[in-house]
């Protein structure tokens, strides 16, 4: 559903896309999504957090950190129907990373706590994604940014739009 074309060696086909999007409905409608998605926003938010030690080997924590964007983006956009981009990418390019940043915060502070407050009061903010995975695809860069670590950060890319290789800012 996010668009890769291979996944575990195999070539995605329309239909393989089509079947996740039904899945990925169905899951959205289920409580527990709300629960899944708001743990995966505490890990990303454990990660992210300045007392969180870097373990330059630990690949799995990266791989982990890649799937819990995905779960966050694929709630809200299966939910909202929709990117809300703010502003974050034009041309293929990252406005702001501080601003991602924020924006980042902002959706994890209300995703964590989601499967407690319900999803009426997080409707309007659960979809707003791009701040979360524009500091995912910073973090992931520059945390080990090859191998599987550079395939998730490229679809990751392609979730917002972002073109060039490295990350990098412009000036607006």
């Amino acid at each position: 559903m996010a668009g890769k074309e291979v996944i575990e060696g195999q070539r995605m086909m329309p239909s393989g896309y089509a079947q996740s999007k039904r899945k990925i409905r169905r899951w959205v409608k289920q409580g527990y999504a709300l629960v899944g998605v708001s743990y995966a926003a505490k890990i990303i938010q454990d990660r992210l957090s300045p007392s969180f030690v870097i373990h330059r080997h630990c690949h799995h924590c990266s791989w982990i950190l890649y799937l819990s964007g995905l779960v966050c983006w694929a709630f809200g956009f299966t939910l909202t129907g929709t990117m809300h981009n703010d502003g974050l990418v034009q041309k293929g390019k990252i406005v702001s990373l501080t601003q991602a940043r924020q924006q980042c915060d902002d959706y994890l502070a209300i995703a964590t706590m989601v499967d407690m407050t319900g999803l009426e009061i997080a409707m309007n903010d659960i979809g707003k994604t791009t701040g979360l995975l524009v500091t995912l695809v910073d973090v992931l860069e520059n945390d080990c940014g090859s191998g599987l670590i550079a395939e998730a950060v490229e679809v990751l890319k392609r979730l917002v739009g972002i073109d060039e290789e490295p990350l990098v800012e412009i000036d607006i």
